[in-house]
């Protein structure tokens, strides 16, 4: 079984939106047995299938539930049917008006949070994964992933800063992310990764905790450059913009020193090569003749 889904699905939903939710199922199962209420089942089922599908033995999701997305109305109307349920409960001993007054004040953290996050409401995480940036620490699969909303951001700070003729491309992602209507008349984007070359082209890419993959473009940029921008929530950066030059390289790797190596140790029936160092170095790139 795969409790991924569920587990997303609790740490993605705002916690005032979860107490409401689990309200109106415990209310909405009530209904279902004692007055067989049909549509209360279609509004459970509703929610349950779409998680139950991706949580059975053979099955799978990543980057967090998007792809189960049909559940959401389900749960808000469960969350407006244990909201009425709340609000009679308080109405009891405050009266009716105070109560919904008091269920409306409840969403004020979370509007506060949204405003905070805006652009990228997308990304919330509730206080159960410790938000976005617990969330990330903790390496869970899904965290701080914006489906590519973020290049947008990058789009409008690069048509404000780089400078007319400039060179602009994508190290992992794909072009067509890109629209090229959004980027300013000027800028050229294209395949322009010039790696150690350091040709001046700019460079962007989105980041959470399942993308990149493992690439040596993203490694080279994220690893040898210092970023001109970064866009970050929470502290945790989601897009970072890089210059490819001399100038945005860090220090330890601005001045490269060629170490020939004249013999290595070869292993001919297993096919590896040892080459042994004198002391420990940071080593920019190998090259291999043989």
């Amino acid at each position: 079984w795969n409790t991924y889904p569920i587990f997303f699905v609790t740490i993605s939903t705002p916690l005032v939106m979860l107490g409401l939710a689990a309200a109106g199922a415990i209310q909405s199962i009530r209904n279902v047995v004692r007055k067989k209420d049909a549509t209360a089942l279609l509004v459970i089922a509703w929610f349950v299938v779409p998680i139950l599908r991706v949580s059975l033995p053979g099955t799978s999701i990543y980057s967090g539930v998007r792809q189960i997305l049909e559940y959401l109305p389900a749960m808000a109307i469960l969350s407006g049917v244990g909201a009425v349920l709340v609000r009679r409960w308080i109405a009891r001993v405050v009266g009716g008006r105070v109560a919904a007054g008091i269920i409306i004040l409840a969403f004020v953290p979370l509007v506060l949070t949204l405003v905070r996050l805006h652009p990228n409401e997308s990304i919330f995480l509730n206080t159960l994964a410790g938000g976005v940036a617990g969330a990330v620490k903790k390496d869970i699969p899904g965290a701080a992933e914006t489906m590519g909303n973020v290049y947008l951001q990058g789009i409008w700070w690069m048509n404000k800063n780089l400078p007319q003729g400039a060179r602009f491309g994508l190290p992992v992602g794909l072009l067509s992310n890109i629209p090229t209507e959004y980027l300013r008349w000027d800028i050229r984007a294209g395949s322009y990764f010039s790696g150690m070359k350091r040709d001046g082209e700019y460079m962007m890419e989105m980041i959470s905790v399942d993308f990149p993959p493992p690439r040596y473009n993203f490694w080279y940029l994220d690893r040898f450059l210092i970023p001109v921008h970064t866009v970050e929530v929470d502290g945790v950066p989601i897009l970072k913009i890089w210059k490819n030059d001399i100038e945005h390289t860090k220090e330890a790797y601005r001045r490269e020193i060629e170490l020939p190596v004249a013999a290595a140790e070869g292993d001919q029936q297993s096919g590896f090569v040892d080459i042994i160092f004198d002391k420990p170095l940071r080593l920019t790139r190998l090259e291999v003749y043989h």
